[in-house]
């Protein structure tokens, strides 16, 4: 197989590979066919999308201020990239990247907030739409969501199109509930010999990562939703490999032509210690009703089992700049503004030097009608033959003209982001009135909204995949349900089932308001509601809610009532037996 990257050092028609027959026709194959068939489908996959990687790395340069060319370069020649430091005295603003994060800090203001709707009105159904917001939220905070989402917009606006990976992770969660007992007992060594008697056993938890574009194989297809497979790259040194599958240790070796781009150097590497693991999804689909999962190195097959995920999807999920019609992967708003970052950069490193040279006051006098030593600034005068008088000259370099193209540029490359005046705290001069400020501000907002659509709809995917994980995973004696409800809603613990995680028809999830999320809003609602119904709770009690603006804790107190009267309806309808009412209760 040829090594990784190695495209970025190929030109046009070079490192093709031979593409392979569909998938489904190794049903049947050996172990070394089908290591053969994923082999040559990595490289075939790498070979079609080399175009777009190149695009990609040459987006980041320019994200970071290093796309320059080295002096005396060919125009023609990709790869002749020097380093920033090379061209400390160039001058130029990098608009790209203020672009770039004034987008960035656009979309994340949409908060992640998200409804999770039971499909009908009974009570165990709501419990169950209710229980998995709350570990939709625990979950989103686990992950850093804010942090995430940032991560997909900046790497969607700079390559294209970017994903997030969404699995399952052992060594994530709270320590489980039997290794604790067993450590209260003093009976690790119980624990088996594989782990170890100090290898402490964790719950484990949903895990979201974003990945690199280039480190996403896309199945050749004209559009994203016709792909039926996936190879992800990961690169892992070898010796964490071979902890990783300690029976086919012997067997893990080295991938001499292997390379990899380094991001710190702007350069293709070889591995070295590190390997590429591989693996392939592929989705549920006619000829693979479980789909499937398998993962490989370059001489070796790891792994080859069912995809393990209810959904039937992969565990990914895309983030798109701009889709063209007909083209695999998404396209970055670079490609249309590098020509205008350029020509700024042009126009500035002209102004500069202009002004270096003509900016200084000059003396023009004729020859001889002075010492030039005596002056001290023999730099600053220019001499001439006749007679005419010696004066002091103020030389203006730079035209108000060009001042104005380069501010036209800027304007120009902030119009394709679709960021203006107001976005940057610049407002058009002339207006102050608030009313006309925040029209401006919702124009922009308006002009927005295909962005916002991708970002909602990323959002809810990301939210369905993680529950459908979850649930695929979840065991209702970890632990984790009784951290999430807490001890006193023992009637919720007990209507909830762990399986209607993932069913689809159990709970919906909407895209709701950002704004309820905010602590100035809650805050709000719950004053209303003191308002409304001052003799609900006590002084104190309320007092306690307004300290956190804990809405959704005044609703249970609320609501607890009726809650338990409805589950132990529900349990007497079952013929489950339930305890007389006590005094006490209401």
């Amino acid at each position: 197989m040829a090594g990784n990257f190695d495209f970025f050092t190929k030109g046009v028609g070079e490192n093709v590979v031979t593409p392979n027959k569909p998938f489904f026709t190794m049903k049947n194959s050996s172990k070394d066919e089908l290591l053969t068939w994923l082999k040559n489908e990595v490289a075939f996959r790498e070979s079609i999308s080399s175009e777009f990687f190149a695009e990609c790395r040459k987006n980041l340069q320019a994200y970071r201020g290093s796309y320059f060319k080295k002096v005396g370069a060919r125009q023609s020649d990709e790869n002749e990239i020097a380093p920033l430091h090379k061209f400390t005295s160039k001058y130029f603003v990098n608009h790209l990247y203020e672009m770039t994060e004034n987008m960035i800090s656009r979309m994340t203001r949409i908060k992640p907030a998200v409804e999770v709707l039971p499909s009908n009105d009974e009570y165990a159904d709501k419990i169950s739409a209710k229980a998995v917001d709350l570990l939709l939220r625990h979950l989103y905070y686990i992950n850093d969501i804010d942090l995430l989402m940032q991560k997909m917009h900046r790497q969607r606006l700079i390559f294209g199109e970017t994903f997030t990976n969404i699995d399952w992770d052992d060594n994530m969660g709270d320590l489980h509930p039997d290794y604790i007992q067993l450590r209260e007992a003093g009976k690790l060594n119980k624990l088996g010999e594989v782990l170890g008697s100090d290898t402490p056993i964790k719950v484990g938890d949903v895990s979201l990562r974003v990945e690199l574009p280039w480190n996403i194989l896309l199945e050749n297809q004209t559009d994203y939703a016709d792909v039926k497979s996936i190879i992800i790259k990961k690169l892992l040194h070898i010796e964490e490999l071979k902890a990783k599958y300690p029976k086919l240790k012997s067997q893990i070796t080295k991938d001499a032509a292997a390379t990899n781009y380094n991001l710190d150097s702007l350069k293709v590497e070889s591995c070295g210690d590190y390997v590429f693991e591989y693996t392939m999804y592929h989705k549920s689909d006619k000829e693979f009703p479980n789909g499937k999962k398998i993962c490989f190195l370059h001489n070796l097959i790891l792994s080859d089992e069912d995809l393990g995920f209810s959904h039937g999807d992969f565990p990914l999920v895309r983030l798109t700049d701009l889709e063209i019609p007909g083209r695999l992967h998404g396209m970055s708003r670079y490609s249309q503004v590098l020509i205008l970052q350029n020509a700024h950069n042009n126009l500035s490193q002209s102004i500069i030097k202009n002004e270096f040279l003509l900016a200084a006051p000059k003396w023009m006098m004729p020859k001889g009608a002075c010492k030039v030593e005596q002056l001290n600034n023999g730099r600053t005068v220019v001499q001439y033959q006749g007679p005419v008088a010696p004066q002091l000259v103020q030389m203006n370099p730079t035209s108000p003209t060009t001042l104005a193209m380069r501010d036209s540029i800027t304007n120009e490359i902030g119009t394709i982001f679709g960021i203006h005046q107001v976005s940057r705290g610049e407002p058009p001069k002339g207006i102050t009135a608030a009313v006309a400020l925040q029209f401006l501000n919702d124009q922009e907002t308006e002009r927005a909204m295909s962005d916002i659509a991708k970002h909602n709809i990323c959002l809810v995917d990301i939210s369905k995949k993680m529950i459908s994980t979850a649930g695929d995973n979840y065991d209702e004696n970890d632990g984790r349900i009784l951290r999430v409800f807490g001890k006193n809603n023992k009637h919720m613990i007990a209507a909830f089932d762990a399986a209607n995680l993932h069913k689809d028809y159990d709970v919906r999830i909407q895209n709701s308001s950002a704004i309820p999320q905010s602590k100035a809003a809650r805050m709000e609602r719950i004053i209303q509601t003191m308002q409304y119904a001052p003799d609900l709770f006590t002084p104190d009690r309320w007092a306690e809610l307004l300290e956190f603006g804990a809405t959704d804790k005044m609703h249970s107190l609320i609501t607890e009532a009726i809650n338990a009267a409805e589950s132990e309806e529900e349990d007497m309808l079952d013929g489950v037996e339930v305890d007389e009412p006590k005094e006490w209760e209401d």
